[in-house]
């Protein structure tokens, strides 16, 4: 099992922006019960 973390890949991914630290979710649209929304590059479960 590779873990990302311990080799680095997430100090790469903040350092070069491909991880916005401080990103925020913005709601894109709703289809019902069912809503969209955008990580905007976030961390975790943001973008999950």
């Amino acid at each position: 099992m590779l873990h990302r973390a311990e080799n680095g890949w997430m100090e790469f991914s903040v350092s070069t922006g491909i991880i916005a630290v401080q990103a925020e979710p913005t709601w894109v649209a709703n289809f019902g019960l069912l809503e969209r929304w955008d990580g905007n590059s976030g961390p975790g479960n943001l973008n999950a």
